[in-house]
């Protein structure tokens, strides 16, 4: 999971393609991005591979739990742009007992709202086809898209959306041993991508429920990015409990997801390694809890989200 690098021109003044992006359909992926003037092809460089020509809408196949790296560049002629390249991450595949989680609401406050309903602009930050679909996916814009095309729309309808939510149905957490994944192929959650510099949890670049909350903020050394608590008014100061705390820990290549999980008395973020291992985030009480509380996911950056969820009773 991670995402675009800067696009600017490279040596032989090309612009790279910006706005790589990456849906999944199954076990394909089909990359996109926003066509450079005057460019005579592209080239697409995936996992390490060597260049090959590409156009927008290119698909390669992948297996259950596989990740790497997109890259894309720009040709004109006899010269090239530098990289722009995308991170990706595939959803592991459903265990016994493990479910779709089937979207239940989405919802947008205000910032982007096109006056023109002529144009087809979708109107949700993130869109779950139909909702309460059955495969547990949906997608997350940063900007407007066309919801006849997919496109991104043009200016002036290209505002960044702000303050959304995708929620799950409620009560998913009432028994113990109870958990959901999410996973992406997008950034994921980015808390400098929120809408107000990092105010209430919900105008949060942010999973969460009943407004505890992980995102992911550039480390202090600049060595990366980490997984943060961004539960809003968290004393930073508190020490942690058995019942209550955070851990930061470093983002890293192949991580699968969030996991969220009912384990006794407490509930525990956690994220799953490569290797299917768990580190805790995140832990509060689950009495902190209410029988009506969904996860919710905040930010435009997740890019195409899974989630599954199993029921411990």
């Amino acid at each position: 999971m991670g995402g675009d690098g800067e696009h600017v021109a490279g040596a032989d003044n090309v612009p790279p393609p910006a706005n790589l992006r990456v849906t999944a359909n199954e076990y394909n992926m089909t990359v996109n991005w926003d066509s450079v003037a005057g460019a005579t092809g592209y080239q697409i460089a995936i996992d390490g591979s060597s260049p090959a020509p590409a156009q927008p809408g290119h698909v390669f196949t992948v297996r259950a739990g596989q990740s790497g790296i997109i890259q894309v560049r720009t040709v004109k002629g006899d010269k090239h742009s530098d990289w722009s390249q995308l991170s990706y991450q595939v959803a592991d595949a459903p265990k016994p007992g493990e479910k779709p989680i089937q979207w239940v609401f989405t919802w947008t406050h205000g910032g982007w709202k096109d006056g023109d309903y002529k144009t087809g602009v979708l109107r949700e930050y993130f869109w779950a086809p139909g909702l309460k679909s059955p495969d547990g996916k949906a997608r997350s814009y940063e900007r407007p898209v066309s919801s006849k095309t997919g496109e991104p729309l043009e200016a002036p309808n290209n505002m960044p959306i702000q303050k959304q939510s995708l929620v799950s149905p409620s009560g998913m957490f009432v028994n113990d041993g109870s958990y959901a994944v999410i996973s992406w192929t997008g950034e994921g959650p980015k808390i400098e991508a929120s809408t107000n510099g990092g105010g209430d949890t919900w105008e949060r670049s942010a999973i969460s429920i009943e407004k505890r909350a992980v995102s992911t903020a550039p480390k202090a050394d600049g060595s990366g990015r980490e997984y943060i608590n961004a539960t809003a008014g968290y004393d930073l100061r508190w020490l942690n409990t058995e019942t209550r705390g955070y851990e930061n820990r470093d983002v890293k290549p192949g991580d699968k997801g969030i996991e969220l999980k009912h384990e006794g008395n407490i509930m525990v973020y956690s994220v799953i390694r490569a290797d299917g291992s768990r580190e805790r985030l995140v832990w509060f009480p689950y009495s902190d809890l209410r029988s009506s509380s969904g996860i919710e996911l905040h930010g435009g950056t997740w890019g195409e989200i899974t989630g599954v969820f199993y029921d411990a009773s």
